[in-house]
Parts: C-alpha cells; structure tokens; sequence
C-alpha cells in the first residue's frame, strides 16, 4: 500500500508532509495519525532516507504516545491546578533547599509581604536575602526543624517589608524526598501584626481610664499586687497616696459634667509632669492613687512637695478660673499594713482625715485613725438602715420677717439612734455626701417635708 492508501482522503496533506520532510526526523515534534476507525493517536516518527533495493526509500518508526501524552497532560493540569491553589493561599508560602537553604518556591501573598518579584527571589539564598545576622538567625530556627519530627512554630517575631516591620508567626515543616532524605523547608507565615495591635488596644482599654488615659482599678490593683510582692522579697518599703480634689463636687454643680471631664483630663496631665519612680492610676470620679517604690518619709516629702506645687496654678477652662486643692494621705509598707486591701484602707484613712485639716493638706497614716475609719464605716452602715427604717425625722425651723411674719419653714433633718442616741447632723451629713445615700436620704426628706406641707 502506498501512504495515501493508509491515509484515505488525505491525499494533499500527505503529499505536502513528504515534501517537506527533512532528510532524517528525529521523533522531536509529536503529530497526530488517525487510524481507519476515525480515532486519533498521538505519535512520534523517527525516519531517515535510505537506499532500499537500488531504489531511494525512507525508514519510518512510529512510536505511539497517545497514552504518555494524557499522562503528561494529566500533570500538568495536577501542577497547574497546585500552583493556582499554592499561589492564591492567603498566607505567605516559602520553599527553600535543605542543601543550601536556596529559594525554590514562593507564592503570590509571600512576594507582596516581601515587595519582591519571584523571578528577583527564586535561586537566591538567605544570605543573599538578608543582612548576614538575620539570615544566622533564620538558619539557626530552619536547623531546629530539621531534628524535629513535628512542625515547628516560631512565634511572634518581627521581619522588615516594604510597608515597615511586620509581626509574623512561622510555621516550619521539613519535607523529606522519595528516599527519605531532607531536601525541603517549607515556611508558613501568618501576618499577626493587626490582630496583635488590636489586642493592645483591648488590653490598654481593659487597664485605662477612658477619660484620662491614666491605669484604671484593675490595672492599679495588678500593680500593687506585683510592688508588693517585690517588696517583700527584697525587703523595701514603698508608699500608696490616695489624693482627690477638694472643690471638686462643686465644679460639677456649678460648671456642669463636661467642664469637670475636662478638669480631670488636665488634672491627669499635672499629675503625669510629676515624673519620678511613680505609678499614677485613677480609681473613679476625682480620686487618683500613686503607688510611689521609694518609701522613705524624706522622699515621699519631697514628692508630695511636688505635687502640692503642681495645683498652685489655677486650672483655666472654658474661660473659668478653677482653684483646685490636692488632699493627699499616705499608707508606707510594711509600717501601715502588710497586704494591699490594708495598705488601700489606712491610706484612705488617712486622705479622710487630710480632707477635714485645711485645703491641700498632708496626712499620713496614725494607729487612731483606723479607729476612727471603723467607727466611719459602723456609722455608715448605721445611717443606711436608718434611713430604711424611718430613723430620720424632720425638725421645723420658722423663717420670719423683720415684723415677725412668719414665712416659711426650714426643714431640718435629725437622727435619733436607738443605739447611737442623738446623731449629730455634722456627722451623718457629710458622710451621706460621700455616698449615694445622699440620694435616697434627699428624696425621704423631700417626700416627708412635702406631705406634711400638703397636711
């Protein structure tokens, strides 16, 4: 048969295909061959021209590959498809040469983390990468996963980019070959740096007063804790002063909340100038605590010398003029208690008994004012089921004009205490204010005052 035989209708394609064959072909290029069924294979024809019988002639070997063929098609599709996955992981992929720690693989995410192209990376090694001591340092973390049989987590460690320095977690794997010999390392790297940031800030809230920025309770009481845990392995002392200010209610009333915010905010400031080995903390409405880590009397004078000096100034708000008094008393370890809450009670102690000496007055803590801070509270806790009970009766005062006309009422509150006796109103008044039962005490007075008036 002569080729056209076997090629039916081909006869043009098959005469131009002999013309333009090459002396020898040397399987490079893969044809197609249809067989008399329609189906196609892919084939490979190695031939040369040769003289056959005193005749010219040409030896052809054809090599079908139709099944090579949709395996190498199969691969690539299968790398096609891991590469397109690989490069679109959200999360920087390196691959780099147990040998010689040379990169071999980087994704789509690793060359924006690291603003470099990978034509620019691939075949560099870490020290081409990196300044000689990051690069130790990288190497010495890729050696630990090498004797490890499990992957290995580097945590937060910083590395430079084009967008600045950014915190990173790794995850190391080492990849072993078919005869199961290192010859990978596979790195994973996941960008912390805002989820790390965002929990700072979830952190300084939780421990920050919102409106000043000082510590706040929490962070104030995690602090002594730490303080005096130290103090008491090294043997020291420290001091707590607890400070507030003398006309603060009275800005509030007359002024109004948001001048008394602004008043803190500044307040804070003064107190931040301070400077020194001092911790600032605000645990509510105009009440600051210092925890001050040198406890000697003649170093805790000259601080509280400082802070008296820093409110001789007026505060200027909103056109106002505002004179503001410090109070301050001051509880030293381990003389005045030997635990926190003891500390917080007599330095308080000691701030009520300041609050009754004249304005910007000093105290430190006396044996005696403990009694009379028990006493404080008994008769706090006295006035409150007092109040609950009724205890409290209104007294009449006439108001009257020059004629003597009487005009009013003033309506005067007293206690008489079962076990107390008459309670002076200088006591239970004040001590009222200091607390929310100011409120309800108000409102009994005001209710009964009114009810009587209608009678």
């Amino acid at each position: 048969m002569t080729l056209f035989d076997i090629r039916v209708g081909e006869h043009e394609s098959a005469a131009a295909l002999l013309r333009a064959l090459p002396e020898a072909q040397n399987g490079e290029d893969v044809g197609q061959h249809r067989r008399a069924d329609g189906t196609k294979l892919c084939v490979v024809v190695y031939s040369r021209i040769l003289n056959f019988g005193n005749r010219e002639a040409r030896l052809a070997a054809i090599h079908d590959v139709t099944e090579r063929m949709l395996i190498e098609s199969d691969l690539r599709r299968t790398k096609m498809f891991l590469d397109t996955v690989i490069d679109n992981v959200p999360l920087p992929i390196v691959v780099k040469t147990v040998k010689d720690s040379r990169f071999v693989l980087i994704n789509k995410a690793s060359e924006e983390m690291h603003g470099r192209p990978r034509e620019w990376t691939i075949g560099k090694t870490l020290f081409d990468m990196f300044p000689k001591e990051r690069a130790d340092i990288i190497k010495a973390q890729d050696a630990e996963c090498f004797v490890s049989e499990q992957p290995v987590i580097i945590s937060d460690h910083t590395i430079p980019t084009p967008k600045g320095d950014r915190i990173v977690v790794s995850k190391k794997v080492a990849i072993r070959g078919q005869d199961g010999k290192l010859e990978y390392l596979l790195t994973l790297l996941d960008d912390v740096t805002e989820r790390r940031q965002a929990e700072q800030r979830i952190t300084h809230m939780a421990h920050s007063d919102a409106l000043t920025d000082l510590p706040n309770r929490a962070a104030f009481s995690e602090r002594l804790s730490a303080i005096l845990k130290l103090a008491q392995a090294e043997r020291r002392s420290f001091a707590i002063l607890c400070m507030d200010l003398d006309s603060f209610k009275e800005v509030n009333d007359i002024y109004g909340h948001a001048v008394g915010d602004t008043l803190l905010c500044m307040v804070a400031d003064r107190l931040r100038s301070i400077g020194g080995d001092i911790y600032i903390a605000r645990l509510g409405g105009d009440e600051f605590t210092i925890i001050a880590e040198n406890g000697e009397r003649s170093s805790i004078g000259r601080l509280t010398d400082r802070l008296l000096a820093a409110f001789a100034d007026d505060f200027e708000i909103e056109g106002h003029r505002l004179v503001q008094d410090l109070s301050i008393g001051v509880a030293i370890y381990p003389a005045h208690g030997t635990d926190d809450k003891t500390l917080m009670k007599n330095a308080d102690a000691a701030l009520y008994h300041a609050k009754s000496q004249d304005s910007g007055s000093v105290q430190y803590f006396e044996a005696e004012m403990d009694a009379r801070s028990r006493e404080r509270n008994a008769l706090k806790v006295d006035l409150d089921f007092a109040i609950a009970r009724n205890e409290i009766q209104l007294h009449y005062q006439p108001q009257l004009k020059m004629t003597g006309e009487t005009t009013g009422f003033e309506a005067l509150a007293r206690w008489h205490s079962p076990k107390r006796g008459m309670v002076s109103p200088a006591e239970f008044i004040p001590l009222a204010e200091e607390s929310s039962l100011i409120l309800v005490l108000a409102e009994r007075v005001l209710r009964e005052a009114c009810r009587e008036a209608a009678s």
